[in-house]
């Protein structure tokens, strides 16, 4: 699965499920190497989350990556939000948002589906 993350950092913190066909393992693919070249250990804020949980956040879309189990979001602040964009992008993310009041980027492996090397 994960050389750094565990299936317990990616559960959504509603109800504790995760999809049916598990997190995408392009996620954990991606989040090994943001690891790796990071030099720092890096925390999950929110990866999947059930539709119940998505529909209760504030300005979440309904076809959210993270219901799909493709998309984390990764605290910044012990490197920097464009720092760790920056990671995300040269690793392949291919939707990257940058979250400068809540020091968090955004990461997805959405490849294949519309928006592809999205930015926000």
């Amino acid at each position: 699965m994960s050389k750094y993350f565990q299936e317990s950092e990616m559960v959504c913190s509603c109800c504790g499920c995760l999809p049916e066909q598990g997190i995408d393992p392009k996620l954990y693919e991606l989040l090994d190497q943001m690891r790796e070249a990071a030099g720092v250990p890096l925390n999950i804020n929110d990866a999947y989350r059930c539709q119940e949980h998505n529909d209760s956040i504030p300005n979440s879309v309904p076809n959210s990556q993270h219901v799909d189990g493709t998309a984390a979001d990764v605290d910044a602040s012990n490197i920097g939000v464009e720092v760790l964009a920056q990671i995300a992008e040269d690793c392949g993310a291919d939707g990257v948002g940058r979250y400068y009041g809540d020091e968090f980027v955004h990461v997805d492996v959405r490849s294949g589906k519309v928006g592809d090397n999205y930015r926000w």
